[in-house]
């Protein structure tokens, strides 16, 4: 008991936590799907996250941005420094780029995720929950064996209810010399890193996939980011310890890099959104690939 007690006041403090005739040709939640608009906002409009915006670059510092990702600097962990993809005073695209990106009126202020399970992998709205938590426990094992982190869960904290809607799924990360512990009964939330999933009890009914999604089937089960009680979750909580280790700045690279790898052992039809902040401008996860709010003018 205690030790759950310890995973859910963990996952607290991260929290701070089809086609009829006569149908339209787009899906439902797909009426903003447009090429002329970037894939990330396309995906947000998909998911739920109805107050995206993009912002609109001109030629050259457009082209600058898309060099740079295409490079490989539009990994979260480039997008953690200072350096990132140009966002700096030094950098090409300067600071008045970096302003509009991470200040821009409109954008989300929660980090979320959103998914939409194919009918081909799961045959209810409860089904597609359990789905989706088997993937999330082969992607954090994944994330330990490429990384300096063992992980750690016991089997009855697999599925811990978290709320009368929603219930936790968690794994430690374990590596002494950076601050992130074994777990005991005596650990507080911060003395521990945790990997963490809060997802709804069940999936909405089944319905169109929308166009953005790189789902497999032509009907999947969505999970939106627009409704609190709906949302997925999925962050990476490291310990007051470690944090000191590390710095800030390099703590928060850490932990970004963590869900980047994370999101690339996740299937294709699984996104998480990130909030933007002081080193890193909002961004949606596609298969660890970071797809930015951002257009041509």
């Amino acid at each position: 008991m205690r030790a759950m007690l310890t995973l859910a006041a963990s996952f607290s403090a991260l929290t701070f936590l089809a086609g009829c005739a006569g149908a339209p040709s787009v899906p439902v939640g797909d009426r903003s799907y447009s090429e002329s608009n970037s894939r990330a906002y396309n995906l947000a409009m998909a998911g739920g996250l109805r107050e995206a915006r993009d912002t609109k670059l001109g030629e050259d510092d457009y082209s600058s941005m898309m060099s740079d990702l295409s490079s490989g600097a539009g990994t979260a962990l480039s997008l953690s420094s200072s350096a990132g993809i140009g966002l700096s005073g030094g950098a090409s695209l300067g600071l008045g780029l970096a302003s509009a990106l991470f200040s821009g009126p409109g954008m989300m202020q929660r980090d979320s995720a959103f998914a939409f399970v194919p009918s081909s992998e799961a045959t209810s709205p409860e089904n597609a929950t359990e789905v989706i938590r088997g993937y999330f426990y082969d992607a954090v094992q994944n994330v330990a064996d490429n990384s300096e982190f063992s992980m750690h869960y016991n089997e009855g904290e697999k599925n811990v209810r978290f709320s009368r809607q929603r219930n936790i799924s968690a794994i430690y990360l374990v590596n002494e010399e950076l601050g992130c512990p074994m777990p005991t009964e005596q650990h507080r939330g911060k003395d521990v890193c945790v990997f963490g999933l809060l997802t709804p009890h069940k999936a909405r009914s089944l319905r169109a996939t929308p166009l953005a999604a790189n789902a497999t089937s032509q009907y999947s089960y969505p999970y939106l980011a627009g409704n609190h009680i709906e949302s997925l979750l999925v962050t990476v909580g490291l310990s007051d310890n470690a944090k000191e280790m590390l710095g800030s700045e390099q703590a928060e690279a850490k932990r970004l890099a963590l869900l980047a790898l994370f999101s690339s052992n996740m299937p294709s039809w699984f996104y998480i959104y990130m909030k933007g902040g002081e080193a890193n401008p909002p961004l949606i996860l596609e298969r660890g690939t970071a797809e930015l709010f951002v257009t041509r003018k």
